[in-house]
């Protein structure tokens, strides 16, 4: 069987495609806290212990939408976030996904004179399709 050019793209762009969806776990990942506010005589920064993905909307999934968003995180004494805002998004559906998980974050609290205190930290949600992903770590 011989195939011409158009083709071959249309099988390998529908392979891509397929693939794409077929994965359960879409790439919305979170990184490391990014920045952690200064506060005077805090010696432990405080420590992710739970991380929650954010939910990649469908809509901007299909589309072939990726973006970033930068997550501020308050921290109480417990580890418990109280209170988290997107300070930076590429699109806002984003932002709101990428706030809904890091409320549900936990952490080690960050620590002054070895007395647990609140602060607040910085995280990076990124979105990114899964063959994208891919291609970048090779």
């Amino acid at each position: 069987m011989k195939l011409n050019l158009t083709q071959i793209c249309s099988a390998g762009l529908a392979l891509l495609v397929s693939a794409a969806f077929a994965s359960a776990e879409e790439s919305a990942s979170t990184s490391q806290v990014a920045k952690v506010a200064h506060i005077q005589g805090m010696d432990k920064a405080p420590e992710i212990v739970t991380r929650v993905a954010p939910v990649y909307p469908s809509e901007l999934r299909e589309r072939g939408i990726q973006g970033v968003v930068t997550v501020e995180m308050l921290i109480d004494s417990t580890g418990r976030v109280v209170e988290a805002n997107a300070v930076r998004s590429t699109t806002p559906e984003f932002a709101a996904q990428a706030v809904d998980a890091a409320k549900a974050w936990t952490f080690k609290p960050a620590e002054a004179n070895g007395k647990k205190i609140t602060s607040r930290v910085m995280v990076p949600f990124e979105f990114t399709m899964p063959q994208v992903a891919a291609l970048e770590s090779r």
